[in-house]
């Protein structure tokens, strides 16, 4: 049995390799935003400790055009989709 934990676990597919991994009797530890858990900010004391295996599912969408797209709506991106990997 393996501990693992996933970001992104409220939705999509880090919802689903959540139950199917629980179906499968390893222990299982959620990150998303349910509990107020964010990749981009990391609380050390909401990470399991002697893990396993980390699955990063994390990750926004903007939907509008590159070149629409504000700064910060860009920073936002980049901070969760590839910094909050690096953070994990």
């Amino acid at each position: 049995m393996s501990k693992i934990l996933i970001t992104g676990s409220e939705s999509g597919l880090g919802d689903a390799l959540f139950k199917a991994l629980m179906q499968g009797g390893h222990k299982v530890y959620g990150f998303d935003h349910r509990f107020k858990d964010d990749v981009r900010s990391p609380d050390p004391k909401r990470i399991p400790s002697e893990l396993d295996v980390l699955i990063n599912c994390a990750g926004v969408n903007h939907q509008d055009w590159l070149e629409d797209m504000t700064p910060e709506a860009w920073s936002r991106v980049m901070d969760t989709n590839a910094l909050g990997i690096m953070r994990m």
